[in-house]
């Protein structure tokens, strides 16, 4: 639940960040020097798609927002595998075929496997993290015992991962806790 909560606030800053990025889309015959890939942020779906849903009074035409999109992810890379339901989401909001396209073959088979397997990494995460959610402040002891199994089942695979570093620390203060009281019941 944590991770999906800080999951949400970084969907909400990245719809932020597209509306700045719209907002400064050039579109004359000069433009800036790109940052290297390896020195760009990843490019987002959110971001993509909020280009297209923001700000479409005297912006540029849903074509030259594609044709600039295409650029940065070539530029920057993506960190996402679209699905068919995103697919539709940009269609609809205005993305060009050639924008989906290059979305689509951005990512070498090899990538795709990494952010496959990151993605249920960060399932398994969370479904640990729910198990622990909803049963560590339970009296009874099978509920209870249940959170600190998954607990301890949590440190020991993602102690030292950075994205899980704070339930880490929620956890290790609480697990004496939690081993205590059932010891009490």
């Amino acid at each position: 639940m944590y991770i999906y909560l800080c999951m949400q606030r970084v969907t909400l800053l990245l719809g932020f960040l597209a509306l700045v990025i719209r907002a400064n889309l050039s579109f004359s015959q000069t433009s800036s020097p790109s940052p290297t890939p390896e020195k760009a942020q990843p490019l987002y779906f959110v971001e993509i798609l909020n280009t297209f849903r923001f700000g479409k009074g005297v912006m540029p035409t849903d074509a030259e927002i594609s044709a600039k999109l295409i650029d940065e992810v070539k530029t920057r890379r993506i960190h996402f595998i679209l699905t068919d339901s995103e697919r539709r989401q940009l269609i609809g909001a205005g993305a060009t075929e050639a924008l989906v396209a290059a979305i689509e073959n951005a990512l070498t088979p090899t990538e795709k496997q990494k952010i496959v397997a990151e993605q249920k990494e960060i399932a398994e995460m969370n479904k640990l993290y729910q198990i622990i959610s909803d049963n560590f402040r339970s009296n009874e002891f099978q509920k209870l015992s249940l959170a600190i199994k998954a607990g301890k089942e949590f440190i020991g695979r993602y102690g030292s991962d950075e994205r899980a570093k704070e339930i880490v620390i929620w956890l290790k203060a609480n697990l004496p806790k939690w081993e205590q009281q059932i010891m009490v019941d």
